[in-house]
């Protein structure tokens, strides 16, 4: 089975078993995706060319001998969410996130917990949240992750119950 995922600089990468692979080659009919360790793994996928991940189709042909080790990297799901007034609210880890500023083609997210913290990311512009991709981040945060339910998309920020001051008294 193959993951799909996108690197910092926005290329999409295949993930297979752990290892991954970037399109090496495509033409009309097919796509060529190549190990990314580089020249000495000959490792390869084979499949149909499409737009949509969903509708790429593994072909027969497939190498998928590595002669080296998995690659240690970490995929951030993003969450996407609308507040009350309608704004788009960013989730990654817990940690919320809000959009401060639209570019040409990426938008700047910034935490929601203010200047305080400097985690933010950067994101593809799209209307739908399926079509935004996170391109870049910087995720150390100065603070615990805020409290909050998403239901039915709508993000609701909750009071904090702090076990001291909570409804069973002092520990």
């Amino acid at each position: 089975m193959v993951k799909w995922a996108r690197k910092k600089d926005g290329k999409e990468i295949a993930i297979v078993e752990g290892y991954t692979f970037y399109c090496h080659y495509k033409n009309r009919i097919r796509e060529r995706w190549s190990c990314t360790h580089g020249k000495t793994c000959k490792a390869f996928l084979s499949m149909t060319n499409s737009e949509m991940v969903t509708r790429r189709i593994i072909r027969s042909r497939q190498r998928l001998d590595h002669n080296h080790t998995r690659p240690r990297f970490v995929i951030h799901n993003v969450t996407w969410a609308t507040k009350k007034n309608g704004k788009d609210v960013a989730v990654i880890n817990g940690y919320t996130f809000y959009h401060r500023i639209k570019h040409q083609m990426t938008s700047t997210w910034n935490c929601t917990f203010g200047r305080a913290c400097r985690a933010r990311m950067i994101v593809t512009n799209g209307a739908r949240y399926q079509d935004r991709h996170l391109v870049s981040s910087m995720l150390k945060h100065t603070h615990p992750p805020p409290a909050f339910i998403i239901c039915d998309g709508m993000y609701i920020k909750t009071a904090e119950v702090k076990p001291e001051s909570g409804p069973l008294g002092p520990n």
